[in-house]
C-alpha cells in the first residue's frame, strides 16, 4: 500500500543554457520565455532567482543571493551583523560575492529593464510593490 506522497523529482543542471544580461546558464521554467530560472550560488550551492517578465520589464527575485538592499549598491554596504551572518551561512563566499557583484552590475546597466530584489529585504519589497502599481 502507498501512502499517496510523490516523492519529488529533481533535475540537474550544468552550465548551458542561455545567457541573460550576463547570466549563463539560464532556463525557461515550464517552457516559458516569460518565466526564468537564473543560477546564482553562493548562499547554497542550487541558490537561484527567478525572473519573470513584467510588461516591458523584469523582475528578478534574487532569493538569498544577498540579504539587504545595501549590497547592490556601490559601494556596497551591510549592517556589520548581518554581513557577519551572511558570511557563516555562505556554501561559498567567492561565487556569492561574484554574483553580488553581477547583481551590483545588472542594477546599475540595466535598472530600468530588470528590478531586483532578494527574500528578506523589506526595502526591496516596498520598491518592487510601488514599480508594479
Amino acid at each position: 500500500m502507498t501512502s499517496g506522497v510523490r516523492e519529488p523529482t529533481w533535475q540537474l543542471h550544468d552550465d548551458g543554457g542561455d545567457q541573460w544580461f550576463g547570466f549563463a546558464g539560464v532556463r525557461a521554467l515550464l517552457r516559458e520565455p516569460d518565466i526564468l530560472l537564473v543560477p546564482l550560488p553562493g548562499h547554497t550551492p542550487g541558490q537561484s532567482g527567478i525572473a519573470v517578465r513584467a510588461g516591458a520589464r523584469w523582475l528578478l527575485h534574487a532569493g538569498d543571493a544577498y540579504f539587504f538592499h545595501g549590497q547592490l549598491d556601490t559601494p556596497p554596504r551591510m549592517p556589520l551583523v548581518l554581513g557577519i551572518f551572511q558570511r557563516r551561512v555562505d556554501a561559498d563566499r567567492a561565487q556569492r560575492v561574484a554574483n553580488q557583484e553581477r547583481l551590483r552590475q545588472l542594477k546599475a546597466e540595466h535598472g530600468r529593464e530588470v528590478v531586483v530584489f532578494n527574500a528578506h529585504d523589506a526595502v526591496d519589497f516596498d520598491r518592487v510593490a510601488g514599480a508594479s502599481a
